[in-house]
């Protein structure tokens, strides 16, 4: 798919050369066309299916307009680079990915001079991300996160990537004692104590069942438990492997309960598109590129579901 994805130059490009671009608004559009064109067309479905999951499970809304200009360098760097890695390492990507750091305030946030972090990206992280909104997380636990957090940020909102602002962070609550979900920061401060508490988490048994069983539902169906043996399995094989994404997956797509389940999963509006173009092999034609972006939009539009832009 490499020669078609250059009819959606933006959907390759840098925030500052879409910054520096002509109707930088466009992003959207051509992500979009870029998503389906990958369902559609590319070899590697397998791998644009577990981009397609970690792309909902770490999610950035497209149309959030502080993040259009930087979801194409998140979609690159920190989904389709780690989505057959390790969950640990797309975490921490993720948590200094600018789409993400805007999209959640988290750029915003800082603790010196008396004030309160913003908890937005500490509580999303908890109860989307990592050990889900039962994991046993309290308040105390966001805010903690939230002080050790604070100076996370980015250069600026047009080009800029991530960095750390010693100059407004405050290790807060956890510089005196306390833990989160039996981390402690055990000498760590800065940077490299907001990395530590996410490795942390991403290694955490309930992570690893949160995302074991996710991933059983999206490629078994629905009827699959948190408690089935085949979770526990995949969960186990992540575990085993440091968050390693391809043994919970290759666990889950060599069960039994995966080969007995076929016809039990719902298309979704995007799988149902692409599926159709595929069955009657659709040819790319790159004249007929921006005919493509427009069925795109519209289409999937009217059946709720544009590629990345779930808000």
């Amino acid at each position: 798919v490499d020669a078609i994805l250059t009819s959606y130059p933006r959907s390759l490009m840098t925030a500052a050369e879409i910054s520096a671009g002509i109707e930088p608004w466009r992003t959207r559009q051509e992500m979009a066309a870029a998503t389906i064109a990958r369902a559609v067309w590319s070899k590697r479905q397998l791998h644009e299916l577990l981009v397609d999951f970690w792309s909902n499970h770490l999610n950035v809304d497209i149309n959030h307009d502080p993040s259009t200009r930087h979801k194409p360098t998140d979609d690159r760097d920190v989904i389709r680079r780690y989505s057959t890695g390790r969950f640990s390492d797309m975490l921490v990507a993720s948590a200094k990915s600018p789409a993400m750091l805007l999209y959640l305030d988290q750029a915003s946030s800082r603790a010196d001079g008396g004030r309160l972090p913003i908890e937005n990206y500490a509580r999303e992280m908890l109860e989307l991300h990592t050990i889900g909104v039962d994991g046993g997380y309290d308040e105390q636990d966001v805010k903690e996160i939230a002080y050790l957090l604070s100076g996370w940020s980015i250069v600026n909102r047009n080009d800029g990537g991530f960095i750390f602002r010693t100059a407004w962070h405050n290790m807060g609550p956890l510089s005196t004692g306390g833990d989160v979900l039996g981390w402690r920061p055990n000498g760590l401060t800065g940077m490299a104590a907001g990395e530590s508490l996410l490795v942390y988490l991403a290694r955490h048994e309930k992570t690893a069942t949160r995302l074991a069983h996710k991933l059983a539902v999206r490629f078994i169906g629905d009827h699959i438990r948190s408690t089935d043996a085949v979770v526990t399995a995949a969960a186990q094989a992540y575990l085993s492997n440091d968050t390693a994404i391809l043994p919970m997956v290759r666990s889950l797509l060599t069960s039994s309960e995966f080969r007995s389940a076929s016809s039990r999963k719902m298309r979704r509006p995007i799988e149902y598109f692409a599926g159709i173009l595929r069955a009657v092999q659709v040819q790319w034609d790159p004249a007929r590129a921006a005919n493509l972006t427009s069925q795109v939009m519209s289409q999937l539009a009217l059946l709720g579901q544009v590629p990345l832009a779930w808000a």
